[in-house]
């Protein structure tokens, strides 16, 4: 009697080459789902940007139809120096002072936002691997090509949505690295700044308030040409690429 009993114990265990069988191929298996898990965590990133994009949309023709046209769109003229600084200023907030309270937030002063925090719906939800040089949390760009052909001699002169040919074709932000400091945010028409963050691709909002996530590269090929203006030129005459 002992003896069956101690036998059938026996048998209930497992072996150390049963368990290293089973380790290995846990170890298998999460090779194998763990892309799997990640590409689709990703893609739910890229979904949640293109959502708050919209949103973005959404709040720049809501701006749009409360401020008499005029697109949501601030620089100043560089201290000292001809040329732009490429940020809002106390006489022109920057785009995303601007559209904070069709959005839920609050402006703090010309470029930020109060009380910022990561996840607001300006800071894409997808890690690029760049830490933040700053508390903005602001991590799309508006054209910059919006400031140099709507200003004038006597400062900024922002445009209305009616002198922006092809609103469909033309970018007004799209995604930019996320340690980019401040006085970049408004310039991404270098190639240096564009992100890559959603699987080498890139979310674009569009004038017509749409949105498409293109390829990295032919954003990139865009940006290093600096006088091939095309999407990024929201006054120019020349449609998006193919």
């Amino acid at each position: 009697m002992c003896r069956l009993s101690h036998g059938r114990v026996n048998r209930d265990r497992f072996t150390l080459i049963e368990l290293l069988v089973v380790i290995a191929i846990i170890a298998i298996l999460a090779a194998i789902l763990l892309p799997a898990l990640n590409s689709a965590r990703m893609r739910g990133h890229t979904a949640s940007c293109v959502s708050q994009l919209k949103q973005i949309g959404t709040a720049m023709l809501s701006y749009i139809d409360d401020n008499d046209d005029y697109i949501p769109y601030g620089q100043d003229r560089a201290s000292g120096v001809s040329g732009w600084r490429y940020m809002g200023g106390a006489g022109a907030p920057a785009w995303f002072c601007r559209l904070a309270p069709y959005v839920g937030l609050q402006a703090q002063g010309y470029d930020k936002i109060q009380n910022a925090e990561p996840g607001i719906i300006f800071d894409c939800p997808q890690d690029d691997g760049y830490e933040y040089k700053d508390k903005r949390y602001v991590n799309y760009a508006a054209s910059t090509y919006l400031a140099e052909r709507a200003s004038d001699s006597a400062g900024v002169r922002n445009a209305k949505i009616n002198q922006i040919l092809f609103p469909s074709s033309k970018f007004f932000v799209i995604d930019v690295k996320k340690n980019i400091e401040p006085a970049w945010l408004f310039d991404p028409f270098s190639s240096a700044f564009v992100s890559d963050r959603h699987n080498n691709a890139t979310n674009c909002l569009y004038f017509d308030g749409h949105v498409e996530t293109k390829d990295y590269k032919r954003v990139y090929d865009l940006g290093k040409t600096y006088f091939w203006r095309g999407p990024w030129d929201a006054f120019g005459t020349t449609h998006e690429y193919n």
